[in-house]
């Protein structure tokens, strides 16, 4: 008995933070089931066409690699060769270890065909995990109709869904047939971001994201401090992000803001652990989003949070652990932020933190994707067999 994992983001050697939500998803799943996750890579160095590790007891992936081509033709050529090494794949898990008792498909889209197909294949059901915000009202009517055509394709093979919050639920509801369904946080390594003392003065806060201006509005959130900054200079800003934005540092030196904001470039998870442990609270004010995993990453640091009232944010920020404001309001984020500053002391860290531990820990996660697995007779009826011998 095993489930198999499909995941559509992965990190790879160009993006490594890409989906790595749902690596942490996975390795709570595996605390309770024995789990295969099945993924075909593309690199620039290809030296080996197939990979088996042992992440962790009960944790294996299975990784083909496609030599990255940067061609018309050599990009065709690696989309055939996908297809092929998912093939391959398939009747490799199913010689090494059996038929899944259950497909989990993280993100429909572009893998949901794969998954599709070894449904079909197996006959054993298909579940979706999905974080994506493309269900979102604000984004679905502009998405590729190529895109919108395979989700209908695939949705109408989903057994059930989680998400990583209720508003993507109801979004995806709109949309697409929903029958049986749960909402499942993000995971939280508490036991690597953990609280740490924090001098003061200056006043510490961080902000993490891709720094896409469209959904993170990282521009906000300069003008805003440059409009503080006038009225007082006791804090700084430091910015995380794996992308460079040559135009957000020339905006802060032309507007003399450099002894006040720092990009602090691309940083470890350890390391992101480290820095937010050493910051008095998180700002981040998007435009949209579903369930940030940052935000709970800061409360396991005994962090407050200065956000957005967008997506799921309002379903894990409450009056004891932070701030929530309308998006797309200047003013609004500049006396937010002028008054979060003068009380983000009065927070208290043990029980922020205490949140985080019980909504977002491994093993609670673990236990849910276990009580929404049983929902599934096949699996059910399996794991009874298993447990039994």
């Amino acid at each position: 008995m095993f489930v198999l994992h499909i995941p559509s983001w992965y990190t790879d050697d160009t993006k490594p933070f890409h989906g790595n939500f749902i690596e942490r998803h996975i390795e709570a799943i595996a605390l309770k089931t024995p789990s295969v996750t099945l993924k075909v890579v593309e690199i620039n160095q290809r030296t080996v066409p197939l990979t088996v590790e042992e992440l962790s007891p009960n944790n294996t992936l299975c990784t083909y690699y496609v030599k990255r081509r940067r061609t018309l033709l050599g990009r065709l050529l690696n989309k055939f060769l996908f297809g092929y090494y998912y093939i391959r794949g398939g009747q490799f898990i199913e010689q090494q270890f059996g038929i899944p008792s259950l497909i989990h498909l993280h993100v429909a889209f572009p893998r949901g065909s794969v998954a599709v197909q070894y449904k079909k294949r197996w006959k054993v059901p298909l579940l979706l995990t999905e974080h994506w915000s493309v269900y979102h009202e604000r984004n679905y009517p502009s998405s590729p109709p190529k895109v919108k055509k395979e989700l209908k394709k695939i949705w109408a093979h989903v057994d059930g869904v989680t998400t990583v919050s209720e508003y993507l639920l109801n979004e995806i509801r709109q949309r697409f047939p929903v029958s049986q369904s749960a909402v499942i946080y993000n995971v939280v390594d508490h036991h690597l971001f953990q609280p740490q003392p924090v001098s003061f003065p200056p006043i510490k806060l961080i902000h993490i994201s891709t720094l896409d201006e469209d959904a993170k509005n990282f521009q906000g959130i300069l003008e805003a401090v440059s409009e503080v900054r006038k009225k007082r200079n006791d804090f700084v800003l430091n910015v995380v992000s794996e992308f460079v934005k040559p135009q957000y540092e020339q905006w802060v030196v032309d507007h003399q803001l450099s002894d006040t904001v720092y990009f602090l470039g691309s940083k470890s998870s350890e390391e992101v652990a480290e820095l937010l442990a050493q910051h008095h609270f998180l700002i981040l004010y998007s435009n949209y989003e579903n369930q940030p995993c940052v935000i709970s990453e800061a409360f396991s640091c005994g962090k407050p949070v200065l956000s957005s009232n967008v997506g799921g944010i309002p379903e894990i920020i409450s009056s004891d652990r932070g701030v929530i404001i309308a998006p797309h309001q200047t003013e609004l984020l500049i006396a937010a932020l002028e008054q979060f500053m003068d009380n983000f002391d009065t927070y208290n860290a043990e029980n922020i933190r205490e949140y985080a531990i019980n909504h977002f820990s491994k093993e609670v996660i673990a236990e849910k994707f276990w009580q929404f697995y049983q929902k599934f007779t096949i699996f059910s009826q399996r794991d009874k067999k298993c447990r039994t011998q």
